[in-house]
């Protein structure tokens, strides 16, 4: 029916973000290798230890919505 983008505020900070990323329930986790996600999460914490109480980011999001026909 339509394709548009969804804003979705975050809630918390960005230790806050960090903690609910480890638990990898995101897909795009499944496409890193090992080396990858830590060098990535290594960069996140370092994010995070300079500035712990920043607001966590708002992400964008490509959305497609389908109609029952």
């Amino acid at each position: 029916a339509s394709f548009g983008t969804v804003t979705e505020p975050s809630s918390g900070t960005r230790g806050d973000m960090l903690e609910r990323l480890r638990l990898r329930t995101l897909s795009f986790f499944a496409h890193l290798s090992p080396d990858e996600l830590e060098a990535g999460f290594r960069c996140l914490e370092q994010a995070v230890a300079a500035d712990p109480g920043a607001p966590a980011p708002v992400f964008s999001e490509p959305l497609l919505t389908l109609e029952r026909c």
